[in-house]
């Protein structure tokens, strides 16, 4: 339903096929396998229902909670804690718009395209939205997979080398590097 909500038209319409279990799941949002009626594997992640609305009842009540605490508390006047608070509420507010990953997925793609070794899943932005982000399905091993591994020491002395050049070269790196987003 939250598929067909943020594209305007039936699943079956979109997609070729669909899990309704999800591949992974976290607080914000969950992924679905899916195969496209070219053949392609995507994977579809998708906006828990009602998440933006938890998110904002939740953050008032931080706020209201820091506000509380820097009345006692000096440390937090002196670190401003209502501040951190309302930051972090900026920052979850981008973190729910998935248009933000698709601009910053299609960047990150532009910069790594030229890197041997290195694949970013290529976007499907008919299949996206503000709550709902198509890519490539990617196969492979995850990197935690790779610990005792004959072949572990120069796939991360890669993939560190690659993290050095994301953030000093190209002023950019990937946010959320877990065993799930890092395949081999």
């Amino acid at each position: 339903a939250q598929i067909e909500r943020a594209l305007g038209k039936s699943v079956v319409e979109l997609f070729a096929s669909i899990e309704e279990t999800p591949l992974a799941s976290a607080s914000m949002a969950q992924v679905h396998a899916a195969r496209l009626f070219d053949g392609n594997d995507v994977v579809i992640k998708v906006q828990r229902p009602g998440i933006e609305e938890q998110i904002r009842k939740d953050a008032e009540i931080r706020v209201v909670l820091a506000q509380l605490l820097e009345r006692v508390v000096e440390a937090a006047r002196r670190y401003r804690t209502a501040d951190f608070v309302r930051e972090f509420q900026e920052a979850l507010k981008v973190e729910l718009d998935f248009t933000v990953e698709a601009r910053n997925l299609r960047a990150f793609a532009a910069f790594n395209e030229k890197r041997a070794g290195i694949h970013v899943p290529k976007l499907y932005p008919e299949l996206s939205a503000r709550t709902v982000l198509a890519m490539e399905r990617i196969h492979g091993r995850r990197i935690t997979d790779l610990k005792g591994a004959p072949e572990a020491a120069p796939i991360i002395e890669r993939l560190v080398g690659v993290a050095f050049d994301h953030v000093f070269v190209d002023g950019m790196f990937h946010g959320d590097p877990h065993p799930g987003n890092l395949m081999v």
